[in-house]
């Protein structure tokens, strides 16, 4: 009897389930579904960490270590702006956060992004905190304002799709851009820029466009010009002096839709942002692989003409970045190579200037693409951070431990990784002004003979525990999130 009663009982919670999930609401299923898919392209991401499928580098402790934060990283970033933020009541994110590096973000700044609709108008307005005068021309005249900004108006985020093929498609593209040196400000440091898709007649302040008609190669290798819409604008706010640059006040609205609020999300929309929240997260890995294995041949040879692009304890000469018309920063040249250093070697390397650039920032990456720390390590430098010699030239010295000279860059215990070199001039010089950069490898034990004859200055332990705590105040200021 007993048992028959149980068989009862096991028959009766079996068919109760049973109905629950026949008579589940639309909605449940919907939303479980999106957030299973989630789950599923988030298991795909941690592979492609591993995957050869994937481009995923080779395999180290440390590095895979980075791999799981970067994955978090992108995890957190685009949940943040896909969730919470829109081009109806649109605010100011983070692109890249302390947590959040990729795309060989530079040491130096701090990156901005904000959604919008190319289709309607939009008003950005700033300040400089801190600046109490009244007679400033341009950014540039105010200490506490950063050395270098950069408004971009741009189409897509990188790296969404997963597939080098974006960069052949026109997907990525940079409608227009104002920088520092261009932007017109109030004498109190104050400035205003309209964004819409055309110039309002007799405009004579700040404008970026967000629609215009872009050159895009068809498939035959032609120039065809096809009108795109912005549906992001970028902002880099690159600091030159740590100790007094502060970033900027800002905030954008859509005109005339202030005071509204946004429309309601539905639940497929829900539910489609929850499968599009996993699919990005893998394909931003797998991304940036490809670009790093195949794309830079950071790795190695990949395409069998004897040379990869990235040499070892070389860098490549400076020129224009590669992602022509994508949203690399405007003006800039990149000269960019791998580091591969046992414990008692190091990597001298001489900066020569024909023409004094306005800017020079160097930093080291790991194989993710993401600067390595430099708020608690001087893992990076820019040129008023550099120890200058005679006619514009410079050095670095790049170590995995403290050679006691100025202008040491720190590996951070990393054995190989990226170097990265950006320089920027107001007044582009042609190409036979570039900078040109001589990379030499040497004894640990013999750098401060080979720089002799620059008669470097010496830094004691104590002044680099100075230097490094003005770097992580910078840093905390800059990432502060109150």
């Amino acid at each position: 009897m007993k048992k028959y009663i149980f068989i009862g009982l096991v028959a009766v919670i079996f068919v109760f389930f049973l109905a629950r999930e026949w008579t589940k609401p639309a909605y449940q299923t919907e939303l479980e579904d999106g957030f299973d898919t989630l789950l599923a392209n988030l298991k795909k991401a941690e592979r492609n960490l591993t995957s050869p499928i994937a481009m995923a580098p080779p395999l180290e402790e440390r590095r895979l270590q980075e791999g799981y934060k970067y994955l978090l990283g992108h995890l957190v970033r685009i949940t943040g702006s896909d969730f919470n933020n829109n081009p109806e009541t649109p605010r100011f994110e983070r692109a890249i956060t302390f947590l959040s590096k990729w795309t060989g973000d530079n040491a130096d700044n701090a990156y901005l992004q904000a959604p919008i609709d190319g289709n309607f108008a939009y008003r950005v307005t700033g300040r400089v905190p801190y600046y109490r005068g009244n007679n400033a021309k341009t950014l540039r005249d105010i200490p506490q304002a950063p050395g270098l900004v950069l408004f971009q108006t741009g189409t897509n985020i990188v790296g969404d799709t997963g597939s080098l093929k974006e960069f052949k498609t026109c997907r990525n593209q940079t409608l227009g851009f104002i920088d520092n040196y261009s932007l017109q400000i109030e004498p109190d440091g104050s400035f205003e820029i309209l964004l819409s898709p055309e110039k309002p007649d007799n405009y004579e302040g700040n404008w970026l466009a967000t629609k215009a008609m872009l050159p895009c190669k068809n498939d035959n290798d032609e120039a065809e010009s096809k009108e795109r819409v912005a549906k992001f604008l970028v902002i880099r706010e690159t600091f030159f002096n740590w100790s007094q640059e502060h970033p900027l006040d800002l905030d954008i609205v859509r005109i005339g839709f202030e005071g509204i609020p946004p429309s309601h999300v539905t639940t497929a929309e829900r539910a489609e942002q929850m499968r599009s929240l996993g699919e990005k997260t893998a394909n931003q890995i797998e991304f940036w692989n490809w670009l790093m294995q195949i794309g830079l041949e950071a790795w190695g040879d990949r395409d069998f003409d004897g040379e990869a692009r990235l040499p070892v304890n070389d860098v490549n000469p400076p020129e224009p970045p590669f992602v022509a018309g994508g949203m690399a920063g405007a003006k800039l040249l990149y000269a960019s190579g791998m580091f591969a250093l046992e414990k008692d070697e190091a990597l001298i390397l001489e900066i020569e200037n024909p023409t004094k650039p306005d800017y020079i920032g160097f930093h080291l990456g790991d194989a993710w693409m993401q600067s390595t720390d430099q708020a608690n390590y001087v893992s990076s430098r820019n040129h008023s951070q550099m120890e200058a010699a005679e006619n514009n030239s410079t050095y670095l010295v790049v170590a995995h431990k403290d050679p006691g000279v100025s202008n040491w860059v720190d590996t951070t215990g990393l054995l190989n990784g990226q170097m990265v070199f950006r320089f920027w001039y107001a007044d582009e010089p042609s190409a036979d002004k570039f900078p040109q950069v001589n990379v030499r490898k040497v004894n640990f034990d013999n750098i401060r003979g080979e720089l002799a004859y620059k008669n470097p200055t010496m830094v004691t332990q104590s002044q680099r525990r100075l230097e490094v705590a003005e770097r992580q105040k910078h840093i905390r200021m800059r990432y502060r999130e109150y």
